[in-house]
């Protein structure tokens, strides 16, 4: 027999392409709707984080008031979402413990935000920028003391396990410190950061913590006036360097300092510099101090303490206060020649460096055998 050839259509469909097609449209269908789900599960548990977050801080606050803190705000609104949960509190005030019917002081600010991953609050944020009124009462007679700072930056973050703060540090840009109209503080930078290690087997050599404080551009200008005028008011740099051995206590009250204390607890001044002085000032002084030492507390709970400090330019200083009349000629050269038989000089900068003993005791401060200032009582 004759056989015909039929032409095939190449544009004709193909079963098995269009089985295909559909099978991964059926695909991106499903995973979307899983998407979703997981979106929509993620939502809800997103809200019932953020109401669990307000209820925290209402139960927060509830604490405060029942040991005698009056903590308030006008209103919180929770953002955030969805990677973030913060929690802004407007117009946020504190009021401390009362005396006779008085609040011993009073904290108010603009807005205060507190924030978080909404899976962990191990790690929480706190920015506080912008006016903050702090007002004071020694008695419940006493006129009030207001003060007031001003911050273009202010934020502390804190790190949390099993309920006990692990590391904190506070940074603040831009600061300004006023009372009664007057600039009192000021500051380009201040940074703090404080860490602490629980340890239930922690003794006095166990070292548990560790403080680092650095601060820029110091501006203090409620130094006594000849002073300023000599050697200006700024702090130009500052940093303190300390370790902590001993059980840490969670707190600054006073029993838990004196079971950090009476367990042998000890803070180790690793370094401590300033350096202070203004190109501004009269003899544009600039002076150097480098300090290690050792610190603990007494029976009544303050600072006593050893130190080696070492100084630079201690010989213009003292030219600087005989200068501006604050010694006598005789007396400038009694101190030049006895600190500068204790002077050494640095082998590798050739400068005249003075080294001091330094001590800290009942609440005096000492330089040598010299009572430097008596120190105010500290009240835990």
């Amino acid at each position: 027999g004759v056989f015909a050839s039929v032409p095939m259509d190449s544009n004709a469909p193909d079963e098995n392409s269009h089985g295909r097609s559909g099978i991964r449209h059926k695909t991106w269908i499903r995973l979307g709707v899983c998407l979703a789900a997981v979106c929509l599960l993620y939502s809800v548990f997103w809200l019932i984080v953020a109401n669990r977050a307000l209820d925290a801080l209402a139960t927060w606050a509830e604490g405060q008031r029942q040991a005698g803190y009056e903590v308030r705000w006008d209103s919180v609104e929770m953002s955030g979402y969805p990677f973030r949960l913060i929690a802004e509190l407007d117009q946020p005030r504190i009021n401390g413990p009362r005396m006779n019917g008085r609040a011993q002081w009073q904290w108010a600010g603009n807005a205060v935000t507190v924030s978080g991953h909404p899976w962990s609050w191990a790690a929480l944020s706190l920015n506080a920028p912008g006016h903050h009124t702090l007002t004071m009462v020694e008695d419940s007679e006493a006129a009030e003391r207001v003060i007031i700072m001003d911050a273009g930056a202010l934020s502390v973050d804190a790190q949390f396990q099993n309920g006990h703060w692990q590391k904190i540090n506070v940074a603040v840009g831009d600061m300004k410190v006023s009372e009664d109209d007057r600039v009192v503080v000021e500051s380009t930078r201040l940074f703090g950061a404080l860490t602490r290690q629980n340890m239930a087997d922690a003794d006095e050599r166990t070292r548990t913590g560790t403080l680092r404080l650095e601060v820029d551009n110091l501006d203090l200008r409620i130094l006594d006036k000849n002073l300023i005028r000599i050697a200006g008011s700024v702090v130009r740099y500052g940093a303190l360097n300390m370790e902590f051995y001993g059980p840490l206590p969670d707190d600054l009250a006073a029993h838990s300092l004196a079971v950090w204390r009476d367990a042998g607890g000890v803070a180790e001044v690793r370094r401590l510099l300033v350096n202070y002085g203004a190109p501004g000032s009269d003899l544009g002084l600039n002076l150097g101090l480098d300090a290690s030492g050792t610190l603990a507390l007494d029976s009544q709970l303050q600072p006593v303490g050893s130190f080696v400090a070492r100084l630079d330019g201690f010989s213009d200083a003292i030219d600087a206060l005989r200068v501006a009349g604050m010694i006598s000629d005789g007396n400038a050269l009694t101190a030049k020649l006895v600190l500068g038989a204790l002077a050494k000089r640095d082998a590798t900068t050739g400068e005249t460096r003075l080294s001091l003993p330094i001590t800290v005791q009942d609440r005096t401060l000492y330089a040598g055998s010299l009572v430097v200032t008596k120190l105010p009582d500290i009240s835990w």
